[in-house]
């Protein structure tokens, strides 16, 4: 935080602080007017349980998000299977005052975890991670925001690395320049996203029971952070980080590591944390399953049946 301080007090007289605009439930809804928020010089994090009653949370909370942890202390335990059923929707990216948010056809992508279901409203970026593991902090964080009948959040969270060009992100990607000229508010649509190839293929996941990372800091947020990541080149990367940086005078969104104050991180102890079910994105096809299990047995037979058809021939 002393970093951040002092690179304010060295900038300050060159750079116009920018102010992000409060949200319900951390990006839940749209853009609105109220209380200002930002990553910047005069509304950093560590100043947001200040900057508004309403954000008292910020300061006060006791089970705030994002925080850091160790795989290897994670304690593994029997979780409550998690089922997304995403599929296509049309994407309304609007632009908010520190952030850029995607937001899907309401009830077209939703998730299950255990027996409740949890509707998925939005997905957005984080840059750099927020959530730190094992010590290292990806380039990207995506957030996929659920919210269920009775108010209760839950967000999958997935952390980008750099790697290979990843196509399904390439739609939203290539409206980012339109989306960095909208005034506060406005909005662009993304046709024929398929939400689910935006997923890992593994469901394995870390749980533990946190806040939105935005104000009003709400608790409590069902925390499931997935243990798969997911690769985008360095430019797709770069485009949405240099998107993210434009609203905040070159600052990233991430808000600093929070204190656990005794909670646990939890880790799913059945593999890959479905419970028996698959998504879209990584299941199997079942054609490709048969495949996998009569190829083999044909080959075996094929040589088999050869073996006797030599045995034959030597005896005549």
């Amino acid at each position: 935080m002393r970093k951040i301080f002092h690179t304010c007090l060295g900038v300050v007289l060159f750079v116009v602080c920018a102010r992000g605009t409060s949200i319900l439930s951390a990006g839940i809804a749209a853009a609105q007017e109220g209380p200002h928020f930002g990553y910047t010089c005069e509304d950093y994090p560590a100043s947001w349980g200040n900057l508004d009653e309403s954000f008292s949370t910020c300061s006060e909370g006791t089970s705030q998000s994002p925080v850091a942890f160790d795989t290897a202390t994670a304690v593994k335990e029997q979780l409550p299977a998690l089922d997304p059923q995403f599929g296509p929707s049309t994407l309304e990216v609007e632009r908010l005052a520190v952030n850029f948010e995607a937001f899907v056809e309401p009830g077209s992508n939703f998730t299950f975890v255990g027996d409740k279901r949890f509707d998925l409203v939005q997905f957005h970026f984080h840059s750099k991670a927020e959530h730190v593991v094992n010590g290292e902090r990806s380039p990207l964080e995506l957030h996929f925001v659920h919210r269920a009948d009775d108010g209760a959040l839950a967000v999958i969270g997935v952390f980008i690395e750099e790697g290979a060009h990843f196509a399904p992100f390439d739609p939203l990607i290539e409206v980012l320049p339109e989306v960095a000229m909208l005034a506060e508010g406005g909005h662009i649509e993304v046709h024929a996203v398929d939400v689910a190839n935006l997923l890992p293929d593994s469901l394995r996941s870390f749980r533990y029971s946190g806040s939105t990372t935005t104000p009003p800091c709400v608790e409590p947020v069902n925390w499931i952070l997935l243990d798969r990541t997911i690769q985008l080149s360095a430019e797709q990367i770069a485009a949405i980080q240099q998107t993210i940086r434009g609203f905040n005078s070159g600052f990233d969104n991430n808000r600093p590591i929070q204190e656990l104050n005794g909670r646990i991180i939890l880790v799913d102890d059945d593999g890959d944390g479905s419970g028996g079910c698959t998504i879209a994105a990584g299941s199997v096809n079942l054609g490709t399953a048969m495949a996998g299990i009569f190829l083999p047995l044909s080959a075996i037979a094929f040589a088999f049946g050869l073996r006797i058809i030599r045995n034959r021939r030597k005896r005549q």
